[in-house]
């Protein structure tokens, strides 16, 4: 098989010859200084894919992006820098970059984004439409209106700096400064200004930043290739008048990007208003969706406004919609459909200007299959879908959430901040977080309160996030010819050695309930590790080294 090619443009010689050092093994390296003489050297040859740092002397990396696609052969394009922001990964990717890593680059990272860029562009040999997602022409096409460098955009608007994108994992041994993050989606917190339902405006940054040209994201913290595209698609769609279907398991940031569509659109100075579906009854959930006339039921002494009419003019955002009952569902078919409704107890329509964006952590075709939501509601309110990843997918942001978080809650209580040791942070990346960033929220706002100022290692956090420990029924041979937990042997399904063995009254240790969930999940996947991982709800990355530790799994 023919090696593949690689260019690799940086104006930094140790660099290029690094890089190429370390990859030489893999590919057929070419080393180009600055974008100037990439772009002779592409002239006379095609390559696989194109390597190239942001920032040079001359033109940028940008340039040599857009002058790699352009081009017949079209490589797949990758790209370092060390003054990476979200803003800068959305423009890199806009012109038809694969990915975004940041410097100093992590070389197994590196190495696996070429592997599987490669395997997409062979893939796309085949497949015209895998060629788009190969050489990143998936990516959301920013609209003209909507282009501006972002550095100056932050500077006018006054928006701080993001943390860099990019798609390198964060090691316990990496500072947040020196290294990436793989893959986050991470909500600031707001100050909530409703219950189940209210109004807000938000005119402030979001006008200056599109008075300058830019796109107001200053309320997402942390960067990777997923956060990039998830908010080059709110970018591509806020201006528009689409109906929005946020997807996404609870407490990943869903009303966080609603409120950032409706910030950055025309309709930012207009009302906002979100409704928490699954937080009004069902019997009174289209009364406050619609309002009601005077008398229109007992108790009903006056006219009453309903939150479509609040909206009018801005969004209206309804979370969990799958919780909306099917009476109601077609009520807001026809609201979608013409624009207009009737108030309950009236035959008045009333007609209303308002953007829909929807939210749920349910699988809505699911929901159709059972009857249990229309299937013509789900196509008009499935018009463009933003999908936000949970946050065991992108544990290489948790450093980030966690210095966040730590320090805001420590501030708001007058507290010195709690600092984390590498076994705490280690542990932290490695756990599945169930909750999402609600729960990681919840953890750093309890040991900011309990532990001010203090030094954490794992030992002070175990607890929070290790499985608890379960009861379990002594196996059926436990006390037969199997040898169970009496004359010192398990059970099958239990493990060997005693760290496995029930203790005391028939609990696990923490650490033997763990392991023994990584021996069922192995056993169920026939010992395919993969699948294993998926089953535990980790990466395979924590798979591996857990069977590290634990050697005696390793023949599961």
């Amino acid at each position: 098989m023919q090696i593949p090619s690689l260019l690799i443009v940086d104006d930094e010689k140790n660099t290029r010859d690094a890089l190429a050092a370390a990859l030489g093994d893999e590919f057929e390296t070419f080393l180009a200084r600055d974008a100037a003489e990439a772009f002779d050297m592409m002239e006379t040859r095609a390559f696989d894919i194109v390597l190239t740092d942001l920032r040079m002397a001359g033109k940028s990396g940008l340039s040599v992006v857009e002058r790699a696609v352009a081009s017949p052969n079209r490589p797949v394009c990758v790209m370092m820098t060390a003054y990476g922001n979200v803003e800068t990964a959305v423009e890199a990717m806009r012109r038809g970059a694969y990915d975004f890593l940041q410097k100093p680059v992590n070389l197994e990272r590196l190495e696996h984004v070429l592997r599987q860029a490669l395997r997409n562009r062979r893939a796309a040999a085949n497949s015209p439409e895998a060629a788009a997602t190969a050489t990143g022409a998936a990516s959301p096409v920013v609209p003209a209106s909507l282009e501006n460098g972002s550095e100056s955009a932050r500077a006018e608007t006054g928006a701080p700096a993001t943390p860099s994108a990019s798609a390198t994992p964060l090691s316990p041994e990496t500072s947040p400064a020196q290294s990436a993050f793989s893959p986050p989606v991470v909500a600031k917190p707001r100050r909530s200004r409703r219950a189940a339902g209210g109004i807000e405006t938000s005119a402030g940054a979001a006008a200056g930043a599109r008075a300058a040209g830019g796109f107001d994201s200053s309320e997402v913290v942390g960067a990777s290739a997923v956060l990039v595209r998830v908010i080059a698609q709110a970018r591509q769609v806020a201006p528009s008048r689409a109906t929005v279907l946020l997807l996404g398991e609870t407490g990943t940031g869903k009303e966080l990007f609603a409120r950032m569509i409706h910030r950055n659109s025309p309709r930012a100075a207009k009302p906002f208003v979100p409704i928490h579906c699954g937080a009004i009854a069902p019997t009174l959930l289209e009364g406050e969706l619609f309002g009601h006339a005077k008398g229109a039921f007992t108790g009903a002494t006056e006219a009453r406004r309903g939150f479509f009419e609040s909206a009018d003019g801005g969004t209206l955002f309804l979370d969990e919609i799958a919780e909306i009952a099917l009476e109601t569902q077609m009520k807001l078919l026809r609201v979608l459909q013409e624009r207009r409704f009737t108030r309950l107890g009236s035959s008045e329509e009333v007609a209303v200007d308002v953007r829909l964006v929807c939210a749920t952590n349910k699988d809505l075709r699911a929901e159709v299959a059972a009857g249990r939501f229309r299937e013509d509601l789900f196509y008009r309110v499935n018009v463009v879908q933003l999908t936000l990843p949970p946050l065991r997918e992108r544990a290489g942001d948790v450093p980030v959430l966690l210095d966040f978080y730590l320090r805001q809650f420590a501030a708001e209580n007058g507290f010195a901040p709690v600092t984390l040791d590498k076994s705490a942070l280690r542990a932290l990346q490695e756990y599945a977080w169930p909750g999402n960033i609600r729960e990681l929220r919840n953890l750093c706002e309890n040991l900011a309160v309990m532990r001010p100022g203090a030094r954490l290692g794992y030992e002070d956090i175990a607890e929070r996030i290790a499985p608890p420990a379960v009861p379990v029924p002594p196996p059926a041979d436990a006390f037969g010819g199997g040898g169970g937990v009496a004359s010192g042997g398990v059970g099958p399904g239990v493990g060997t050695g005693a760290a496995d063995g029930a203790v005391a009254a028939g609990r696990l240790s923490r650490e033997a309930n763990e392991k023994r969930l990584y021996r069922e999940a192995l056993a169920a996947a026939a010992g395919n590790r993969a699948h294993a991982a998926r089953l535990l709800g980790v990466s395979r990355r924590t798979l591996y080294r857990k069977l590290d530790r634990w050697s005696e799994l390793a023949s599961v």
